[in-house]
C-alpha cells in the first residue's frame, strides 16, 4: 500500500463522488484515508509511505503528504467528517515543517529528517503524477480558505510566485498549477466579508 497512490485515489474517489452525489465512493473513499492515517504514521505522527506484510516502513515524501492532504480536503467538502479538515491541517503542519525550502519556498522531496544528500531535489513539473509542488499549492490556498488560516493562502501565492518562471518556461509539463491558478483566481475574485 502505498500512500501517495492511495492518497490521489482517496481525492479521485471524493471528488467523484461529490460531482455523481454517489455516496458509495464517498464511503470508499473515507475508508481508504481511515485506514492510511491509522496503519501509516509513527508514533509523533509522521507519516510513512508505504505499508506491506503488516509493516509501515519509509517516511513519507512531500508527494505522500501532498496526495493525501488533497485527498482528505476532497472527503471534507464532499460533507465527510469534520476530523478530515482537522487531519489535513496537522499532515500540512507537518509537511511545511519537515519539507519547506525556507530560502526559495517551495517545498523539497525529501524531509529535513532523512538522510541527508548532496542536493535535496524540488520537483516542479508534472510526469504520470502530479506535480506535489503544485498539489501542495492547491492545498494550501484550499485550506487558507476552508479553515480560515490567511497564512496558509499567502503561502499559496507564494508557492505560485515561486514557480511562475519554471512554468512559463515550460507549461505544458505544468498542468496541474493550473488548476492552483484557477482556484486562486476564484478565490481572490470573491469579496471576503
Amino acid at each position: 500500500i502505498l500512500t501517495a497512490w492511495n492518497g490521489l485515489m482517496i481525492g479521485a474517489l471524493g471528488l467523484g463522488g461529490r460531482i455523481l452525489q454517489d455516496d458509495r465512493y464517498m464511503e470508499a473513499a473515507g475508508r481508504a484515508a481511515d485506514y492510511i492515517l491509522a496503519s501509516l504514521r509513527q508514533e509523533d505522527g509522521r507519516l510513512l509511505a508505504r505499508y506491506r506484510d503488516g509493516e509501515a516502513l519509509c517516511k513519507a515524501y512531500a508527494a505522500d503528504y501532498a496526495y493525501l492532504i488533497w485527498g482528505l480536503l476532497e472527503l471534507y467538502e464532499g460533507g465527510r467528517e469534520p476530523r478530515y479538515l482537522q487531519d489535513a491541517l496537522e499532515l500540512n503542519r507537518d509537511l511545511l515543517e519537515l519539507f519547506w525550502d525556507q530560502e526559495r519556498g517551495g517545498l523539497f522531496l525529501y524531509g529535513a529528517d532523512s538522510e541527508q544528500l548532496l542536493i535535496r531535489p524540488k520537483e516542479s513539473y508534472d510526469s504520470v503524477m502530479p506535480s506535489y509542488n503544485a498539489v501542495a499549492a492547491l492545498n494550501f490556498l484550499r485550506l487558507g480558505r476552508l479553515a480560515a488560516v490567511p497564512e496558509l493562502s499567502e503561502k499559496g501565492r507564494s508557492q505560485l510566485a515561486s514557480f511562475a518562471g519554471s512554468i512559463a518556461k515550460n507549461p505544458g509539463a505544468h498542468s496541474f498549477w493550473l488548476q492552483a491558478f484557477m482556484y486562486q483566481q476564484q478565490t481572490d475574485a470573491v469579496p471576503s466579508h
